[in-house]
């Protein structure tokens, strides 16, 4: 998580050899954006919310896509921009629901709540009725 960050951070020009060139920076504005998304991430990761993390990097995805379409991310940067981000978008995914969470939402299928006759809301079940008549 730490080399996410820190690869995102690169980019926005300065350095202990001091500034990049113009060429090869990422517009510090767009890098700033980049980098508190990827501390959202860690912190959400960190405090064991894995799937609110998973659907930050997603958002983390299309943020870095939009960065580089809009010209914020030069052509030598890309690349590894992409690589930095489609890795920790495919490191950080919500596990799978356990067999207690499939069956209670095998329960609430056909559930829901309906508008009732006085206009208040009321529990409703769907219920499948066959047509056929037994012979």
């Amino acid at each position: 998580m730490a080399l996410s960050c820190a690869l995102v951070l690169a980019g926005c020009g300065g350095g202990a050899e001091g500034p990049a060139p113009p060429a090869a920076a990422i517009d510090r504005a767009a890098a700033e954006e980049l980098a508190r998304r990827a501390d959202e991430i860690a912190d959400a990761y960190t405090g064991g919310d894995v799937c609110g993390a998973a659907q930050l990097a997603d958002e983390l995805k299309a943020e870095a896509e939009q960065a580089v379409a809009s010209g914020a991310v030069p052509r030598a940067r890309q690349a590894e921009l992409e690589a930095v981000v489609d890795d920790l978008v495919n490191r950080i995914n919500c596990p799978p629901p356990t067999e207690e969470e499939d069956e209670e939402d095998e329960e609430k299928k056909g559930k829901g709540k309906g508008i009732g006759k006085n206009g208040e809301e009321e529990s409703v079940e769907t219920v499948t009725v066959s047509t056929e008549e037994a012979q």
